[in-house]
């Protein structure tokens, strides 16, 4: 579609335009209800974009993309009883979407039902094994389960897919921390110092590594420091 050239060069504007004339011309034209979705969602307006997502979806029940865009939403909004609802049939018909997968993934970890949103994450990284935020998320259900040794393995593997990876390497010097190997959990948390100095997390881990050390005040101050740039933001 033209329209989608205007909304990839960032003219919201002209795009809601050509697709509201597209859909002047034709009411059941899928493509330009999908694409007034994304525009809603890029101008901030959540209810506008669920209001074309159901739309898109009630024009063509059998279309799989309405119903992924839709689970996807609902997954944003955390409805996940909703999310999981569509996300369901979806894998179902379409075993290897690593979308679909995920979605449904992120909807059962969601209503706390980790073990399937592992199986369903992990089948996902099967399919898509590039994709780093499945591995973490992967990870939050191998956690909830109290999984640490596949957890760890998950943000392992996260770390050889990108290794500059905030939340994954904070994640994964979070569980060094537990497992007691203060050295490695220093050099991963001067890592991410080296990635982003002005986030919070590190000067979190490191109170927390100062804790196990019981250095009590230098620890006060690492947590201090993390409060500060939690605020500033």
């Amino acid at each position: 579609l033209i329209g989608s050239g205007f909304t990839a060069a960032g003219d919201l504007e002209t795009a809601t335009s050509y697709f509201t004339e597209t859909l002047q011309s034709d009411d059941d034209h899928l493509p330009a209800m999908l694409a007034m979705a994304q525009l809603s969602e890029l101008d901030g307006d959540g209810p506008l974009m669920l209001a074309w997502l159901q739309r898109a979806t009630a024009s063509d029940p059998s279309a799989p993309e309405p119903r992924l865009r839709l689970a996807r939403y609902y997954v944003m909004t955390a409805d996940f009883q909703h999310a999981e609802e569509l996300a369901e049939p979806l894998v179902q018909s379409s075993p290897d979407d690593p979308l679909a997968l995920e979605i449904l993934g992120l909807a059962q970890l969601g209503r706390g039902r980790y073990a399937d949103a592992g199986r369903n994450l992990g089948n996902a990284i099967r399919l898509r094994p590039d994709a780093i935020e499945t591995y973490v998320e992967l990870a939050v259900s191998q956690m909830a389960l109290n999984d640490v040794a596949g957890a760890t393995q998950t943000l392992e593997k996260a770390n050889e897919v990108q290794p500059d990876h905030l939340q994954a390497t904070a994640m994964l010097a979070s569980l060094t921390i537990r497992s007691g190997d203060l050295q490695q959990a220093d050099a991963m948390i001067d890592h991410l110092l080296a990635l982003d100095e002005v986030s919070a997390l590190p000067y979190t881990l490191r109170g927390d590594v100062l804790t196990a050390r019981h250095e009590d005040a230098a620890a006060a101050r690492a947590y201090g420091r993390a409060a500060e740039l939690s605020n500033s933001r």
